[in-house]
């Protein structure tokens, strides 16, 4: 039995001195998803226009994921701030027009496929088609990003306005955005605003390069500024006065300039790599210690064994 132990405790002896060695796994540290304070973004896929509604009076669902094309028979309203990433799909009015309950949409009914009302919105990479309108931005703040194809609406692509009980200035602001609108001709612009309070003109924010002519048009003592992707659409007539383009253009998206990444300082309270460090190369030595102290073992116990 003292034969036995006396490999044992050599086993025993060169582990304790080999344990400071072996590499260890550092777990990263894991968020907890009720901590207070952190704010978890939860997402939610549609396929059908009822699971759109439901996602919309949700007010835990941060970001609304078409995972389909869908059609609605009622303009859909976005009274929250909200994501709608359209994930390349469309969102089609099929419903009637005005009080005759016409099926064409060049019939006016006040029908915009997506309405932002007071609230802030990001709307990327979707299609809002066969509405009045696509989309309407009525005294909120909404941000476009990504392919936005208004094309298919009988009035135009987007109005930006502010209704009667509205209080706040509209903002529409494209950001790394392409508006899209094959149906734009003189009478169908592809932005236009409508109903901008007096007090509020200066507050007013619309931001897109692709814009190439603006124009402001009189519609029986009823103002309306009018934003074209081609100069071809410009309407023409008494009641059209050619504006600056320019005041409509945001400013150019520059992307910033990568900078290299610093060094990193090394901490001198942080402990060297052991692979590389002088308490390394002692756990090497003190290693190689208890290596030859267990064949030292093992040699005396064959001797024992003869």
């Amino acid at each position: 039995m003292k034969k036995y132990t006396k490999v044992v405790s050599g086993i025993a002896a060169l582990l304790l001195v080999l344990a400071p060695m072996m590499p260890v796994s550092a777990q990263e540290p894991t968020t907890d998803n009720n901590t207070p304070g952190v704010e978890v973004e939860n997402k939610k896929t549609v396929k059908t226009v009822q699971e759109l509604l439901d996602a919309l009076n949700d007010d835990t669902i941060s970001t609304i994921i078409l995972g389909d094309n869908i059609e609605t028979t009622q303009k859909i309203n976005i009274l929250r701030d909200v994501t709608i990433d359209g994930n390349h799909k469309s969102l089609t009015y099929t419903g009637t027009f005005g009080k005759e309950a016409s099926s064409s949409n060049t019939v006016w009914g006040g029908i915009y496929v997506l309405q932002v009302y007071t609230s802030k919105v990001t709307i990327k990479d979707i299609k809002l088609t066969g509405g009045n309108g696509g989309l309407m931005v009525n005294g909120g703040d909404a941000t476009l990003i990504g392919d936005i194809d208004v094309s298919g609406n009988g009035f135009g692509g987007i109005e930006v306005s502010m209704g009667s009980n509205v209080t706040t200035a509209p903002s529409l602001v494209f950001e790394n955005a392409t508006l899209i609108n094959d149906s734009e001709s003189d009478t169908v612009p592809s932005i236009w605003t409508d109903g901008i309070k007096e007090e509020y003109q200066d507050e007013v924010k619309i931001s897109y390069n692709g814009v190439e002519a603006a124009v402001s048009v009189d519609k029986e003592g009823k103002v309306q500024t009018q934003l074209f992707l081609s100069k071809e659409n410009v309407p023409t007539g008494d009641n059209v006065t050619i504006l600056d383009e320019n005041d409509f253009k945001g400013e150019p998206v520059v992307e910033p300039t990568p900078t290299p990444t610093p060094e990193p300082t090394p901490d001198p309270d942080e402990e060297e790599n052991p692979s590389t460090s002088d308490q390394g190369l002692l756990y090497v030595a003190l290693g190689a210690i208890g290596l030859g102290g267990f064949a030292l073992t093992l040699k005396n116990f064959r001797k024992q064994e003869r």
